[in-house]
C-alpha cells in the first residue's frame, strides 16, 4: 500500500444520557467504573488518535443532560490521554429539543417536499436577508436550528466552538481539517442529519442538503486536498436525500461516513465508478443495562494519494454480568472481537518499514561520521553534543541503507540488542510523503511521534512530552529517530523546526534536498559508489551457480547504472531471477 500514517478511531453513539431519570444506577452500572476499566484496556492496547461521537449524546436535548455529559466526555479524554481537539461530535435526533418551536418544524418539514431539493438547500444556506421561496419565512430556519440550542451551547462551553456551524454553511455541519504531518490534512466533516427530526417518523423525511455536503467537502468548488472522514448520526436509508447524498460524498473524496442511530455495529461499503466510501455504524452506547450496548474502534491507514483504507474493527459489547468484552458476535471470523478488512496477504501501513536487506559495502568513512555524531565516546555516557546528523545525495544512492546499516551494525550493538533482535523496536521511522501542495509543519510531525510512543495528550505541552519520551530509551541510551524523504524546502523547514525542539535527542536524517544541514549538524555527504565497490557489491549479490559475472562484465554493468546502489541492487535481482 505504500508509505503512510495509521489512525485508530474510537467510534461511538447514541448515549442517551437522561434516559434513566428514574433509575440512574442502571447508565452508571453500564458508563461507570466499568466503562472507566474498558477505556483503559483500550488504551493499554494502542492509542487512540481520534473519538467521534455521531450523535444521541442527549435523551431530549435539554441543558441539564449535557452538564451531565460534560464529566463523562472530560474522563474519556483524560483515560485516553487525548487531548480535546481530537474529539468530534454531531447531533442526533435525541438532541433535538422537540418542544421547542414545534409549528416552524411542522410547516418546514412538510413544506420542504412541495419545494425543489436544491432550492430548498440554496435557501437554508443563504443568509438572513435572502428572499424566501413563496410560502416559506425566513424565521423558519433559525427556529429549527434553535431546536438544538442546548446542544450548542455545551459545544461552546467545552470549547468546542470549531464545530459549531459558520465557517463553511451558515447553519449546518462543520469542517475541521488536522495537521498529521503527512504533507495534506485530515478532514473532519461534521453532518447534522437531524435538523429536520422531530418525531418517532422521521425515516425518509430528513435532508443533509447538497449544499451542506458541497460546502464541507469543498474549497471554493475545489475537491479538498488530503483525506475527509464524515459523521452524521442517521444511517443514509433516513434521507429523502439519499441518493444525491451519497453521489456527493463519493464524489468529493469522503472515503469513511460514521454514523449511529441504529443501534447495531455493521461496517459496508459503497463503489461507484469513480470511488468507494466505507459507511460504519458504532452500535448504541446505552440502551439499557441488559441490552448489548456496543462501540467499535477502527483502524484505518491514509496512504498518500489514495483514499482512506479502513484495515481492522475491533467490536466492544457490554455484557450484562457486568463489564464490557470484546465482541465477535458482528462479523463472522472475527478473533477477540477484531475483525481484518484487508484484502489477504495485506497487512496494510506498517509503523516501522521492514528494513532493506542485501549486501552492504563500502561507504565506511560515511558510517564513522554517523558514529562520530550519534554514539558516546568509549566509556561515555549518552550525552549528545550533535543533535541530528543529516544524509545528503541523489535518489538512489544509498542514504536508507546506508541508515540502516547503522542501526544494525552500530546502534543495537550499543543497546546491547542482539543480531536476532527486530531493529524496528529500537528506533522510529518516520518517512515523509512527496509534497502535494500542502506544507508538513513540525507540530504534524511531532504528534504522529507522539502517537507512536503513545505519549499523546494537551498539545501545548507537546514538545516537552515527546522529549522526556523520546530519551527515556533502553540501557540509558535515548530512542533514535530516523527521518527518510526530506527532499523539497518545505520539508527541510518542518523537520529543521522539529529538530530545533527536540535538542539532546538523537536524530538520523535522509535528505536530497542539499541545504538541509547547518553548522550545528553533522553533514554527511552520499554520493554514487566507487567503481571497485560497485563491482564487489554486483559479483556478491548475482553470485552463486550459473548466475556469476566476470569482473570485466560487473565493471561495465556497474558503470552503466551510474554506481547507484539502487540501481545496481535492482539490475543483481534480474540477474539473479534470469531476467
Amino acid at each position: 500500500m505504500g508509505a503512510g500514517h495509521k489512525l485508530r478511531i474510537l467510534h461511538l453513539s447514541d448515549l442517551h444520557i437522561g434516559k434513566e431519570s428514574m433509575s440512574a444506577w442502571r447508565m452508571e452500572r453500564v458508563i461507570g467504573p466499568a466503562w472507566v476499566k474498558n477505556l483503559q484496556e483500550i488504551a493499554a492496547d494502542g492509542p487512540i488518535d481520534l473519538v467521534c461521537f455521531t450523535g444521541d449524546l442527549a435523551q431530549s436535548g435539554v441543558a441539564e443532560q449535557y452538564q451531565a455529559a460534560t464529566g463523562f466526555v472530560e474522563q474519556m479524554l483524560a483515560t485516553l490521554n487525548l487531548p480535546r481537539e481530537r474529539f468530534f461530535c454531531v447531533p442526533g435526533n435525541h438532541d433535538v429539543n422537540r418542544k421547542d418551536f414545534p409549528d416552524a418544524w411542522k410547516e418546514l418539514r412538510s413544506a420542504g417536499f412541495e419545494l425543489g431539493a436544491d432550492i430548498f438547500s440554496r435557501w437554508m444556506a443563504a443568509d438572513e436577508h435572502c428572499k424566501p421561496p413563496r410560502g416559506f419565512e425566513n424565521v423558519w430556519r433559525d427556529q429549527v436550528i434553535a431546536r438544538q440550542a442546548a446542544y450548542r451551547d455545551w459545544l461552546a462551553s467545552m470549547g468546542f466552538s470549531a464545530m459549531l456551524p459558520g465557517a463553511q454553511h451558515a447553519r449546518l455541519g462543520y469542517r475541521v481539517s488536522l495537521d498529521l504531518g503527512l504533507g495534506a490534512p485530515l478532514h473532519i466533516i461534521g453532518l447534522d442529519s437531524a435538523w429536520l427530526a422531530g418525531d418517532n417518523d422521521d425515516a425518509g423525511k430528513l435532508r443533509l442538503t447538497g449544499e451542506q455536503i458541497g460546502l464541507l467537502l469543498t474549497d471554493g468548488g475545489k475537491k479538498l486536498p488530503g483525506w475527509s472522514i464524515a459523521l452524521m448520526h442517521h444511517p443514509m436509508g433516513d434521507l429523502a436525500d439519499a441518493a444525491d447524498s451519497q453521489r456527493l460524498l463519493s464524489e468529493y473524496g469522503a472515503g469513511l461516513l460514521l454514523h449511529g442511530h441504529l443501534h447495531d455495529p455493521d461496517i459496508i461499503r459503497w463503489n461507484t465508478p469513480s470511488a468507494s466510501l466505507h459507511v460504519s455504524s458504532a452500535g448504541c452506547l446505552y440502551q439499557d443495562d441488559r441490552f448489548p450496548n456496543s462501540f467499535q474502534i477502527l483502524d484505518v491507514a491514509l496512504p498518500q494519494g489514495q483514499a482512506i483504507q479502513p484495515q481492522r474493527i475491533w467490536a466492544r459489547a457490554w455484557d450484562k454480568r457486568g463489564h464490557w468484552l470484546s465482541d465477535n458476535g458482528p462479523y463472522p471470523g472475527s478473533k477477540d472481537g477484531r475483525f481484518n478488512l484487508l484484502p489477504d496477504g495485506d497487512s496494510g501501513l506498517d509503523d516501522n518499514l521492514p528494513f532493506t536487506g542485501g549486501v552492504f559495502i563500502g561507504r565506511d568513512s560515511q558510517l564513522q561520521q554517523i558514529c562520530a555524531a550519534l554514539l558516546p565516546q568509549a566509556g561515555q555516557a549518552f550525552k549528545p553534543t550533535v543533535v541530528c546528523c543529516t544524509v545528503e545525495g541523489m535518489a538512489g544512492v544509498g542514504k536508507t541503507r546506508l541508515a540502516e546499516e547503522f542501526v544494525q551494525r552500530y546502534w543495537l550493538p550499543a543497546l546491547g540488542v542482539g543480531p536476532e533482535a527486530n531493529p524496528a523496536q529500537y528506533y522510529l521511522r518516520l518517512v515523509l510523503e512527496p509534497q502535494s501542495g500542502e506544507k508538513p509543519s513540525a507540530t504534524g510531525l511531532a504528534q504522529q511521534l507522539a502517537d507512536r510512543l503513545r505519549c499523546g495528550g494537551d498539545v501545548n505541552s507537546l514538545w516537552p512530552r515527546l522529549r522526556a519520551a523520546l530519551q527515556s530509551g533502553a540501557q540509558g541510551f535515548p530512542q533514535l529517530v530516523l527521518i527518510e524523504n526530506v527532499d523539497a524546502e518545505a520539508q527541510a523547514v518542518a523537520v529543521a523546526q522539529l529538530i530545533n525542539h527536540l535538542q539532546g535527542c538523537p536524530i538520523l536524517v535522509t535528505a536530497r534536498y542539499q541545504r538541509f544541514g547547518d553548522r550545528t549538524w553533522i553533514r554527511v555527504d552520499v554520493a554514487p559508489m566507487s567503481a571497485d565497490d560497485a563491482r564487489k557489491l554486483l559479483l556478491a549479490e548475482v553470485g552463486g551457480e550459473g548466475h556469476a559475472l566476470s569482473p570485466a562484465e560487473a565493471d561495465e554493468l556497474a558503470l552503466a547504472l551510474g554506481y547507484l546502489p539502487l540501481a545496481l541492487h535492482i539490475a543483481a535481482s534480474h540477474l539473479k531471477q534470469g531476467l
